[in-house]
């Protein structure tokens, strides 16, 4: 099992990545609990806050999280697919049209 409070550098790429589709794709915003830029958005604050704090060797408080991750797919495994499909669909278009 993974540890929750990485903060690897493939952490930060994916979460900027994931961040920035959202907004150019995601939903319009919502309110704070909904919100998936959000979401995301404090998740990256709370990680980056106890990798300072690990980093400094101070104590951190506990945050407790939904432990409870969805079995979907992958938010970046979904965009990538559907940017592939995008891609392959103008190609077609354009072919034939």
């Amino acid at each position: 099992m993974s540890n929750p409070d990485n903060f690897s550098i493939w952490y930060r790429i994916r979460t900027t990545l994931i961040y920035n589709l959202l907004h150019l794709g995601g939903p319009a915003r919502l309110d704070e609990s909904q919100d998936p830029r959000l979401q995301l958005e404090r998740e990256y604050l709370r990680r980056k806050e106890v990798h300072e704090a690990h980093r400094e060797g101070r104590p951190v408080r506990p945050v407790v999280t939904s432990a409870s991750r969805s079995k979907g797919a992958d938010p970046l495994v979904a965009c990538v697919v559907l940017g592939i499909l995008a891609i392959i669909g103008l190609a077609f278009f354009i072919t034939f049209a």
